[in-house]
């Protein structure tokens, strides 16, 4: 008899698939296999996809609207916070949120003040979807270690780095996409001390 599979692990899994972190895990048998080349395990990608649903659920019940303009990512309990906002009020509120929630080790609040309309919106995706393209078909870049995300057509790299010839490598890719203005980098290196703390 095949064990059904309840909602959560189903909404789980759909929030690995949706942030990039697969493979996914259902009852308890992985449905792929990950890279050797990927630093962060499975279960913190995990643990990652957790922290990231309970900060846009906290978003939500704070604000419909607030859940909607800011982005958040997730990697080994540091949050980045992207988007745009109207005002400086709005985003301490958003980082004071995400800062709050459990299991969240630091909070990079990157979100701007400013207006942000659906066209640039699908600018912003149009960009960040042609970087992730150009970095998955790199041999010299692992994508399983690295989030990309588009604001303004300010490109951000969230991440693991193995080393600074990679960091600087996926880097340079994303500032070659035509539409990005500025590349900021947000990712460690896998040694650095703070991945332990």
């Amino acid at each position: 008899m095949i064990k059904p599979i309840s909602t959560a692990t189903i909404a789980l899994c759909c929030a690995l698939l949706a942030s990039g972190c697969g493979p996914v895990l259902v009852g308890g048998v992985a449905a792929g296999a990950l890279s050797s080349a990927q630093i962060r395990s499975t279960g913190e990608a995990a643990t990652d996809v957790e922290i990231d649903l309970r900060i846009n659920d906290a978003l939500f019940q704070e604000s419909a609207e607030l859940s909607r303009q800011v982005s958040v990512t997730v990697w080994e309990g540091r949050v980045v916070l992207l988007g745009a906002v109207p005002n400086e009020a709005a985003k301490a509120r958003a980082g004071a949120i995400a800062q709050g929630v459990r299991d969240v080790r630091d909070v990079s609040n990157q979100i701007s003040i400013a207006d942000r309309t659906i066209s640039g919106i699908a600018t912003d995706v149009r960009i960040a979807n042609s970087i992730r393209l150009l970095v998955g078909q790199d041999p010299d870049v692992s994508l399983l270690n690295y989030d990309v995300e588009v604001v303004n057509s300010v490109a951000h790299i969230m991440g693991i780095a193995q080393s600074e010839a990679e960091l600087r490598k996926i880097t340079q890719i994303a500032a070659s996409v035509s539409g990005v203005r500025e590349v900021v980098s947000h990712a460690l290196f896998a040694d650095d001390p703070r991945r332990r703390i």
